[in-house]
């Protein structure tokens, strides 16, 4: 992470993060007034024959150092071998009020969409995380929201 000149803070702590397909990205997240969470997303956790796994990965500070609180695939493809085309498997994610992250999760096949799924991540304050709720199928009507 480099110094914001708007908010100088520092971690003395380290993630290692994998970067086979990409350098991973990260952002600053803020559930709670004056609390700042680094949410990293493409980090690689695998790869191999005809397979690719990046996540996405919530960590809060706490007395200087880095805890997880959320992890999950934000992007796979699997597959691919001889005529049959990979799927692909990648996510976006939004903040909501009350310490929600919503996840959409779209699906690939040889180019076109095949599939749309919706999850929401819900803060756990006794187990200190985020805790996912089972995707449920987004319908065309839903996308038009």
């Amino acid at each position: 992470l480099s110094k914001d000149e708007r908010a100088p803070w520092h971690v003395i702590d380290a993630a290692r993060l994998g970067c086979f397909n990409a350098a991973p990205t990260f952002s600053l997240l803020s559930f709670v007034r004056g609390e700042d969470d680094v949410f990293v997303q493409h980090a690689n956790t695998g790869h191999g024959s005809n397979e690719l796994e990046d996540s996405a990965d919530l960590y809060t500070v706490q007395n200087g150092h880095l805890h997880e609180i959320l992890t999950t695939p934000d992007h796979t493809v699997r597959g691919g071998l001889s005529d049959v085309p990979p799927v692909d498997q990648t996510s976006t994610f939004l903040q909501l009020p009350g310490r929600l992250i919503e996840e959409t999760r779209i699906s690939w096949h040889d180019g076109l969409s095949i599939r749309a799924e919706r999850r929401l991540w819900r803060w756990q304050t006794k187990q200190q995380l985020f805790r996912p709720t089972p995707f449920h199928e987004v319908r065309e009507t839903e996308e038009k929201r």
